[in-house]
């Protein structure tokens, strides 16, 4: 049996190694788009692929349909950033408290 959590934790330690100094390729737009929505990736990547798991109902077709959830949380989470993100994001500077001078 191979131990999951480890496997996990050497894939992100090596693509933690792999990506120190390569400034270029995280400028990329869709990567940068990907972080943008990240939040909206976080939440509703479940939603998906429970939906998608219910969908296969014991086929075999779980791979077109996880393709299909990737699809699918991707365009929810842009819908999601772009209708509700966004909105809150721009009030966010109206609720700043910015304080100038000296502190007494």
């Amino acid at each position: 049996m191979v131990p999951v959590y480890a496997t996990v934790a050497v894939g992100c330690a090596a693509f933690m190694v792999a990506t120190i100094g390569a400034e270029g390729s995280m400028r990329d737009p869709w990567l940068v788009y990907l972080g943008r929505i990240s939040y909206g990736l976080y939440v509703y990547h479940g939603a998906t692929l429970l939906a998608a798991h219910h969908l296969e109902g014991g086929r075999g077709g779980w791979l077109l349909l996880s393709l299909l959830a990737l699809g699918s949380t991707i365009g929810i989470s842009a819908a999601s950033y772009r209708w509700l993100e966004s909105p809150f994001l721009r009030m966010k500077a109206r609720f700043q408290k910015v304080r100038s001078g000296i502190a007494p």
